[in-house]
Formats: structure tokens, sequence, C-alpha cells
């Protein structure tokens, strides 16, 4: 979809009769694209608004969270986890979670 922003910024109206057309072909080419991705679209907006909603409690005087998807680690600093597993909250600075199993 990156490709197609230049068209979404355009302030090209057209110069035209057959630019206007042309124009106008690229834009319903655009809304079929948008309309083809439309499922995969609401898919990333649920989970983003599932990792809004991300629990994160107190318990025993440590922050907790739980894993709301599988994850696989792909480097040495990640952690893996499975859907519902808690884990505790050890450092969170810089957009960073550091986290350990209970």
């Amino acid at each position: 979809m990156k490709e197609k922003e230049p068209l979404v910024l355009s302030q090209d109206l057209g110069k035209d009769e057959d630019s206007s057309e042309a124009l106008l072909k690229k834009n319903e080419a655009l809304m079929s694209d948008l309309e083809a991705f439309k499922s995969t679209i609401e898919g990333l907006r649920e989970q983003a608004d599932a990792c809004k909603q991300a629990p994160v409690s107190e318990m025993g005087g440590k922050e907790v969270v739980m894993a709301l998807y599988d994850y696989t680690e792909k480097s040495p600093r990640e952690v893996s986890m499975k859907k519902g597993e808690i884990l505790t909250l050890l450092n969170s600075n810089n957009k960073v979670c550091r986290l350990s199993r209970l």
C-alpha cells in the first residue's frame, strides 16, 4: 500500500478532461485495492486495540502482564510466550519491556 501514497497525497486535479479521467480511474483502482485489504486492515486495528488493553496489574508488589498471543523469540534478548501466560514486567523504560516468568 505504501506505493499508493503519492496518488493519495497528490494535489493534481487534471489539466483537461483526459487527464481528469485518468486520475479518476487511478482513484477507482485505489479504492478497489483498499477494499481488498479491508479485512487485513480491520484485523490489524483489532490487534492494536487489544494491545492498548493489555492487562497490567500489581501482584505481590510486581507489575505483571498477560500475553495476548503466542510469540516465539527471534533473538536471545527476546522472550517466547504463550497466549494467556502471566509474565513479570522487570523494566519498561524507553518503550522496551523486559519480562520474566513468574
